[in-house]
This record gives C-alpha cells, structure tokens and sequence, in this order.
C-alpha cells in the first residue's frame, strides 16, 4: 500500500500541490510512470524533478505519438534522462510503446 502513489486530477495542480508534501517528508522516487495527457508529459517530468532519485526509472506511457518522442529527446538532450541498456527502445512501429529510462541529474 505504502509503496504507490497514483495521483488523479489535472497533473499541472496535482503534481505541484504533491511534491510539495513528498519534499517536506524527505520522500524520494526511484520509479516514475507518466501516464495522462501527453501535452503536459514536459511539465510533468520537470515538476517531478525534486522528488526523482538518481538512476531511477522513468516511464513514459504511448511513446509512439510524437508529442511524447519529441518530449523524450528534449528531455535526453537537456540532460535529464538516458538510455539504457537494460530497456531497449521499442520498434517505431509498435502501438502502445512505452520508452523507460534512467534519470541522470
């Protein structure tokens, strides 16, 4: 029970209102599924960051759609993020792709 967190509601309210109260009992995520409106996956990731711990994963849920490709290698390209080996990208054509990744900062 204690180790789940799912969190329902407009992400760009939730997840800020959320890490503020994780922050303030030294809470710490090594694993973190994005899953909603993909638009906001960015915005997500970034509110995330102070409760991420490193190396942890990072899940993006439908990485076929190229909203959620581009967010993935903005992300790699600023540092955030990195490949691993251990999880391989999944074919282009694959529907339902997720891309899982380690978080580098």
């Amino acid at each position: 029970k204690e180790r789940f967190t799912f969190i329902k509601g407009n992400c760009l309210e939730k997840i800020p209102e959320a890490v503020k109260g994780w922050m303030s009992n030294n809470v710490m995520f090594d694993l973190i599924h994005l899953d909603g409106a993909k638009e906001t996956y960015y915005q997500d990731f970034k509110n995330l960051v102070p409760v991420i711990k490193k190396n942890a994963y990072v899940i993006f849920d439908d990485s076929e759609m190229r909203i959620v490709m581009n967010t993935v290698s903005k992300l790699i390209s600023e540092g955030f993020l990195v490949r691993d080996p251990e999880f391989p990208s999944m074919a282009l054509d694959e529907s339902q792709r997720h891309e899982v990744l380690r978080f580098s900062n």
